[in-house]
């Protein structure tokens, strides 16, 4: 599903799979939000300055995520003033979320964790992870933010 999601494609017909109400879906969710929240990868989100849009495929799993947190950050326009700040705190942040999304994937989907590399440069700043799957095929997922970090996304090809 998520080598179909690479596609770019917005309609996957399936052949078989499990039927989800709107319900079964919220559940879902929210159990995905909590547990890429335990990782790291998310913020906890206790107010409604948060946006969270994830993807669930008809079979039940997440295929990508966008996340935003509306209003900024107090002192982001004094922390990147200065061009290599703003290079480090962006790749220890992606240093750090990619670890737990490696740590996510592995048991969500069972993957194995091959490599990972870190791009900072404005405006596209992401860390692209490399994985196999149980059959021993490669799965590349990048995890992508804005430089302010209030915007991130992953897998965004939906």
């Amino acid at each position: 599903m998520l080598k179909l999601a690479e596609t770019y494609e917005n309609e996957l017909y399936l052949d078989h799979g499990a039927v989800s109400d709107e319900s079964d879906i919220r559940i879902s969710a929210a159990d995905i939000i909590n547990r890429l929240s335990e990782y790291g990868v998310l913020d906890k989100i206790e107010c409604e300055d948060f946006s969270l849009s994830p993807f669930i495929a008809v079979k039940g799993k997440m295929l990508s995520f966008g996340f935003t947190r509306y209003g900024g950050i107090r002192g982001a326009e004094e922390g990147y003033q200065n061009e290599e700040e703003i290079s480090k705190e962006i790749q220890e942040n992606l240093q750090k979320k990619s670890a737990g999304l490696q740590t996510f994937c592995e048991e969500y989907y069972g993957f194995r964790h091959t490599d990972t590399e870190y791009h900072t440069e404005s405006p596209s700043c992401f860390a692209r992870t490399f994985f196999e799957d149980e059959s021993g095929e490669n799965i590349t997922l990048d995890l992508e933010r804005n430089q302010y970090g209030t915007v991130y996304t992953w897998n965004r090809t939906l």
